[in-house]
């Protein structure tokens, strides 16, 4: 996804660690284990390039805020549902994006035999 206007830009968070019950296998989702997120958010930054104003952007704080929260609520078996789950919060929550595409890394995941090992699922809205 590329930016289609001079005055978009896409703003990105790596790495962001978030608190999660997730996981298919028995037992998986009884413990909060770190997942690792990628967010990259298209959206204008005219209005914000020119007043150096925060008011007119997105606060990077609170779309973390945001994401962490989401994960960080319930339980889920699939990264699919993590990911998708956290792309409509942040498009529902700020109505200046105008699409976001979101990275969920799970590390050490159950069913691999290797430690330093994780699986990824992204998805663009």
């Amino acid at each position: 996804m590329s930016c289609p206007r001079p005055e978009d830009g896409c703003l990105e968070i790596r790495g962001l660690r978030c608190q999660s019950r997730i996981g298919a296998y028995a037992g998986e989702a009884d413990v909060p284990r770190v997942l690792l997120v990628d967010l990259r958010a298209w959206l204008s930054l005219a209005a914000a390039a020119d007043t150096d104003a925060l008011v007119d952007s997105v606060d990077f704080a609170a779309l973390s805020a945001l994401v962490q929260a989401v994960l960080g609520s319930g339980r889920r078996a699939l990264l699919e549902r993590a990911a998708s789950d956290t792309a409509r919060a942040l498009l529902e929550a700020f109505p200046e994006l105008q699409a976001v595409r979101v990275r969920v890394r799970k590390p050490n995941p159950d069913g691999l035999a290797a430690d330093e090992e994780s699986v990824a699922m992204t998805l663009a809205r």
